[in-house]
């Protein structure tokens, strides 16, 4: 059963890999676009393939499945100029039967005051998104792990002048690492993520593809150093490089470095580090932005309890 699940799972990556859209799609909740996470955004994003902490159920599920304790991570982003990025998750292993997790990605903006041409004030525009997720992550057999996932997306928009419209759709995700045995420590990954339905937005007529994205990778981790990089593609876009590393300092203090291409030409210089005191680890990064965004960088803390 794990053979075939597999073998299914590698034909779904493969049609990815080489589908190619014949028109320009128009994504809705682009905010599963950015970064989760301080530590694989300091490294450029390139996490795929790394058997990794909570928030690798953002990148690749498979990466839960060497997560040997309760795990209870956080992340604060301004990922849009009077806009908030947060995300949560708790990671629960289970002996013999992998690791599950629940997660949660919110985006969210100040009230933006909306005007008539007398310059009277109609009251706020508001918006936010959110994504509620169950993961599950284990090693199927020796050398490989594979991740599942089960995604909530919705979209709620405030308008003084139209009223309040909401969105939900839904989408899995899906990956797997392996480990090579003729060099410990080389693993390839590779992740299919947001599959699912088209957002529809109360009252309108269109519908929105979700970011269905896929990427693949490769690391080599020989402690005290991470060496990884990835090639990632959402629909329609092109695909774009993202390479990183790691080095750590006695087991407890963590430099960071990448660099990373992103669609709306949005390519630079990725850094950051980390500290873990006892059972606790902060995490700090600062990436390139977009025009979007309303900086030219961005800074990304983040928070993981180990119990």
């Amino acid at each position: 059963m794990i053979k075939l699940t597999f073998k299914i799972l590698f034909l779904i990556f493969l049609f990815c890999l080489f589908r190619t859209d014949a028109y320009p799609v128009h994504t809705g909740a682009d905010f599963l676009k950015f970064g989760i996470g301080a530590r694989p955004s300091a490294m450029g994003e390139a996490s795929v393939s790394l058997h990794s902490d909570v928030t690798s159920a953002y990148w690749n599920p498979a990466g839960l499945a060497k997560i040997k304790t309760v795990q209870c991570g956080a992340m604060y982003s301004e990922a849009v100029k009077d806009a908030f990025l947060n995300f949560f998750g708790l990671a629960v292993p289970v002996n013999g039967w992998g690791t599950y997790e629940v997660s949660g990605v919110l985006l969210f903006n100040t009230p933006i005051p909306v005007t008539d041409a007398d310059g009277n004030t109609l009251g706020n525009l508001k918006w936010s998104d959110w994504a509620f997720t169950l993961s599950y992550g284990k090693e199927a057999m020796r050398n490989l792990s594979l991740g599942l996932g089960f995604k909530v997306i919705h979209r709620k928009e405030s308008d003084p002048i139209f009223g309040t419209t909401k969105g939900t759709a839904y989408s899995g995700d899906f990956g797997f690492i392996y480990e090579f045995p003729f060099t410990k420590g080389l693993n390839l990954g590779c992740s299919l993520l947001n599959v699912g339905t088209k957002l529809h937005m109360e009252g309108e007529i269109k519908k929105d593809d979700l970011p269905r994205t896929i990427r693949l990778g490769l690391s080599y981790n020989r402690d005290p150093w991470i060496i990884t990089s990835d090639i990632n593609k959402v629909l329609d876009d092109q695909w774009h490089i993202h390479i990183g590393g790691e080095h750590k300092f006695k087991d407890n203090i963590f430099i960071r470095f990448g660099y990373y291409e992103k669609a709306g030409n949005v390519k630079g210089i990725t850094y950051g580090m980390g500290i873990k005191l006892k059972n606790y680890q902060f995490d700090w990064a600062n990436v390139p932005a977009g025009e979007m965004i309303g900086y030219t960088r961005d800074n990304k803390i983040s928070i993981i309890i180990y119990f």
